[in-house]
């Protein structure tokens, strides 16, 4: 896929994320800070990526990331669940199966 298709892909899932949050809001766009908009776009571009490789994102961040997942079917995983002692048991793959 080029890179205009990539973009065309985030600039479609934006269109409809800001459609989903009129309706939530009663036809009215929910003021955003412009610190959160771009974070909320950078947080989209890594969801994308992780997709595309079909790789696990861990992170701290689940609230945005759920949001994104909506838009964009991503495998998510705290990072308290997944550096868990024990959970490992010191297998290399750090808890990834081989059949995703």
């Amino acid at each position: 896929m080029a890179l205009s298709g990539r973009c065309g892909y985030i600039q479609k899932n934006k269109s409809r994320c800001r459609d989903n949050l009129k309706t939530q809001s009663r036809g009215k766009i929910p003021r955003l800070h412009p610190n959160k908009i771009q974070k909320m776009f950078r947080d989209t571009l890594i969801a994308v990526s992780v997709q595309r490789i079909h790789a696990l994102l861990v992170t701290d961040n689940l609230t945005d990331f759920e949001a994104i997942r909506r838009y964009c079917k991503v495998r998510i995983k705290s990072g308290t669940d997944f550096f868990e002692p024990g959970r490992m048991g010191g297998n290399p793959s750090f808890g990834l199966d081989d059949t995703t």
